[in-house]
């Protein structure tokens, strides 16, 4: 039978050591930061896409009246409400910045 080899864990981050020195256990840790980060925002903006209708309907706005305040068609409001499309940031962000407004300020 085979020995198993002892696992061995740095020092540093904890985790089983894939660098030699501490700045590359900082390099991997940033790493690490940034690929976590990125998931979120992928999930952020997942969970913003699938409460666009409910958003619209709580502001009691249109998809028209949505389009128009967003800069966007209301084809793209409507294929996104369904899901039927993924849109590019800047359609995001501006979906964003109209349905996440308080209601008094949207008008």
């Amino acid at each position: 039978m085979a020995a198993i080899a002892p696992v061995t864990i740095c020092a540093c981050c904890g985790l089983r050591p894939r660098h030699n020195t501490a700045a590359d256990c900082t390099g991997v840790l940033r790493d690490q930061i940034a690929r976590l980060e990125l998931r979120l925002l992928a999930q952020d903006r997942e969970h913003f896409l699938r409460s666009v209708k409910r958003m619209r309907r709580e502001r009691n706005l249109t998809q028209a009246q949505v389009g128009r305040l967003a800069g966007v068609s209301v084809n793209t409001v409507i294929q996104v409400e369904r899901g039927r499309r993924s849109p590019k940031e800047s359609t995001v962000r501006a979906l964003r910045r109209v349905l996440m407004t308080p209601t008094s300020a949207v008008g």
